[in-house]
């Protein structure tokens, strides 16, 4: 069974990290591991250069990666129409959602149908797609933002896929490890202006992406979808330790709608807003 890993979690969480450390053990184990770039080239190839009449070996000539980068972009923009109509490609077109990601939603959408459906049934032995973009990271964005409306096309389009083989992993630090993280490296480039140097708002912005984060694994229970936890609150060794433990529980089957604190929670299943109120 193919699998489908999602990273969630604050930003400077360290997801990032996480997927590199998560590729590396799956491949230990026997798996053709795939990320967004990955998954990005095979679409190009099957959808893209054959519908412009290109070959693929053209595909470093720099003036026909521009051409495949539009056409790509007005993929997306087809499958977002499709998906939130044209009151949500209005939005997009002016320029109005690239804070909410309601874009990034749709190419999540998109790639993740494209290798459940096409690419991994091509694909010989085990495969996993990992990727830190996806539905659910989007899905939080769009609702920290505002774009409840946005949010509710996603959790309706999850809830009509099957949940085989896909998993969510909530990468966990304390609000006040991404509150110093982001003050060494800086706020992300779809944040508001304003929160540049605002110690108080970058706070109260990260408060709002828990709750979000939180939301969105509940809804993603509820879909059937395994979701896991990943406390990165350590050193880089010991992270690569709990990577490799919570690997080896991914092909264990699980009820649905089961939560799982592994790879250094011993907490049990209480909700993470409520562990930390007590």
């Amino acid at each position: 069974m193919p699998l489908l890993i999602g990273l969630t979690g604050l930003p400077g969480a360290g997801k990032t990290t996480s997927e590199r450390l998560l590729g590396e053990a799956l491949s230990r184990r026997g798996y053709q591991v795939l990320f967004d770039d990955d998954i990005l080239g095979h679409f190009a190839r099957d959808h893209i250069y054959p519908r412009l009449g290109l070959s693929y070996s053209l595909r470093r000539w720099r003036p026909i990666r521009a051409l495949v980068y539009v056409a790509y972009q007005i993929a997306v923009s087809c499958w977002h129409y499709r998906q939130c109509g044209a009151r949500g490609l209005a939005l997009a077109a002016l320029g109005k959602t690239r804070r909410a990601r309601c874009f990034g939603l749709s190419e999540g959408i998109l790639l993740t149908n494209y290798y459940r459906t096409e690419l991994a049934p091509r694909c010989k032995g085990k495969t996993a797609y990992v990727t830190s973009c996806g539905v659910t990271h989007p899905c939080a964005i769009a609702k920290v933002f505002g774009n409840e409306w946005c949010a509710a096309r996603a959790k309706h389009w999850l809830g009509a896929q099957s949940s085989a083989g896909r998993v969510v992993i909530d990468v966990h630090v304390p609000l006040a490890t991404a509150l110093e993280r982001l003050e060494r490296r800086g706020v992300p480039r779809t944040w508001p202006r304003k929160a540049v140097g605002d110690r108080v708002l970058i706070g109260q912005i990260l408060a709002r992406f828990e709750d979000a984060i939180q939301e969105a694994l509940r809804w993603q229970q509820e879909a059937g979808v395994r979701v896991m936890t990943l406390d990165n609150s350590c050193d880089l060794a010991t992270l690569a330790a709990r990577v490799g433990a919570l690997v080896e529980t991914l092909p264990a089957s699980s009820a649905p709608g089961a939560r799982e604190d592994s790879a250094g929670s011993s907490e049990g299943n209480q909700p993470r807003h409520e562990k930390e109120a007590g």
